[in-house]
């Protein structure tokens, strides 16, 4: 009885709740994705910024991995603070299909959870991840955050050219 009990909690660990693990809940399947991008376009435009659409679930040992890489205070984090605008779109089972469907007729079907796709400001696609032909799982490995840093520099907005006269 013990051990299934220990097996039950050690599964319970590695597959289940694993947003726990870091104390905070980044998807919540009860936003409106439609919502959140109108917000983000304002947003986006006011700051001169991109919008970077992050899709996957809390239960999602990839979502939470990406997530940790852009939390931890280094070149990614302050890449991501100065050139986007994040909007996380939940995909976990427990989220109504309705909420992202009418999002996902947008743009190109998201083909992984977790995905990355870059839009402008005004929501137009500009890119996914896996334009640069690797999956997320190697983009979002701990040796690999030059490439993550490297992509996310290249759909950065250009700098706004000052005229004067």
């Amino acid at each position: 009885m013990i051990r299934t009990i220990r097996v039950a909690s050690v599964a319970f660990l590695l597959f289940g709740a694993t947003s726990g693990l870091f104390g905070k809940d980044f998807f919540d399947p009860t936003r409106n994705p439609m919502k959140d991008l109108k917000a983000a376009e304002a947003r986006a435009t006011a700051e001169h910024k991109n919008i970077l659409v992050d899709v996957g679930c809390d239960s999602l040992w990839g979502s939470l991995r990406i997530e940790t890489a852009f939390k931890n205070g280094n070149d990614l984090t302050t890449e991501l603070k100065k050139s986007y605008i994040m909007v996380r779109v939940c995909v976990c089972p427990e989220t109504d299909e309705a909420r992202y469907k009418e999002f996902f007729a947008k743009y190109p079907q998201s083909t992984a959870s977790p995905d990355l796709f870059v839009l402008a400001s005004d929501g137009t696609f500009l890119g996914k991840l896996d334009d640069l032909g690797t999956g997320l799982e190697k983009w979002f490995s701990g040796s690999n955050q030059a490439a993550i840093l490297t992509f996310l520099k290249k759909w950065a907005p250009k700098p706004k050219s000052s005229t004067t006269k």
